[in-house]
């Protein structure tokens, strides 16, 4: 508890840190979720148990995007005059940044539409970069890790294809 608070105030002076973006797991990712609705209470007494699982499960185990789904969902609910956070909050949440129901983001649903287009040749890093419209560094660095981590892309010698998981699921 005492790490996630340290991390919560060097998010709270300082901005996002890198290691926010690295993958931790839901179980990490939940007790994020908890600090910041004790840290960040506001008008909002807290969030249901629904909502607080919809955001560990759509967050793929990144507090930063966990972070950016329960802030948009407390504005949400602070609008509404919800006394506490619920799914519907959570829903419009993930709605406005563009997380699909296996809580890829858009950058992440170019890859998967343009893989997919070329009938899942492998595509080279800068290709794939250019298309999800980011930086090489940020592909390499958080994305192609997180998607890999997630059994969704898998790496080649030859360029970087999607796995059958990610055929399944958007195939």
């Amino acid at each position: 508890t005492d790490t996630l608070m340290n991390i919560l105030s060097d998010v709270e002076t300082v901005g996002t840190p890198n290691y926010l973006d690295e993958y931790h797991g839901q179980e990490k990712a939940k007790a994020l979720i908890k600090l910041h609705i004790q840290a960040l209470n506001g008008n909002v007494k807290g969030i249901t148990t629904k909502a607080k699982r919809a955001i560990a499960e759509r967050c793929c185990g990144t507090p930063r995007i966990a972070k950016q789904l329960y802030y948009n969902a407390k504005a949400k609910a602070v609008a509404e005059s919800h006394a506490y956070i619920q799914l519907p909050d959570v829903e419009y949440a993930m709605d406005l940044l563009g997380i699909d129901k296996n809580g890829l983001n858009p950058a992440d649903q170019r890859i998967v539409k343009f893989l997919l287009s070329r009938e899942n040749k492998p595509v080279g890093a800068e290709n794939l970069a250019d298309v999800a419209r980011i930086s090489l560094a940020d592909l390499k660095e958080m994305i192609e890790p997180r998607m890999i981590q997630l059994g969704l892309l898998e790496r080649t010698k030859t360029g970087r294809t999607l796995s059958e998981k990610a055929l399944r699921l958007y195939g």
